[in-house]
């Protein structure tokens, strides 16, 4: 990958369903791989499949994932097909420790 960046291959490149490198690295919790990225340029881009991976992983209370696409550049204040956020499925779910993660990385 580095050898493609160095090469000035796109960082920020999309697929037919609005996900980019640095997505998928966040995703599948590449660490390394979001660094390079991030040092490359690379953002988050928001997108359907964004948003449902950050709401689906607060639903299940995951926050290791939603640290890491926070962290990544998701936006805390994405909502899903029904405009519900993350904050919104954390608390229907009765998830403390994730609502309490998101009010302090909130506005």
């Amino acid at each position: 990958m580095s050898l493609l960046l160095s090469r000035n291959a796109d960082p920020n490149p999309e697929d037919r369903f609005g996900g980019t490198p640095m997505f998928d690295a966040v995703r599948h919790q590449h660490d390394d791989v979001v660094r390079i990225l991030s040092a490359a340029g690379a953002r988050m881009i928001e997108s359907d499949s964004n948003v449902a991976v950050l709401c689906l992983a607060a639903m299940e209370g995951n926050l290791d994932v939603v640290r890491r696409l926070l962290d990544g550049g998701s936006n805390i204040n994405a909502g899903d097909y029904d405009q519900r956020t993350a904050l919104h499925l954390a608390s229907a779910e009765g998830h403390t420790a994730l609502v309490t993660f998101l009010l302090s990385r909130g506005r």
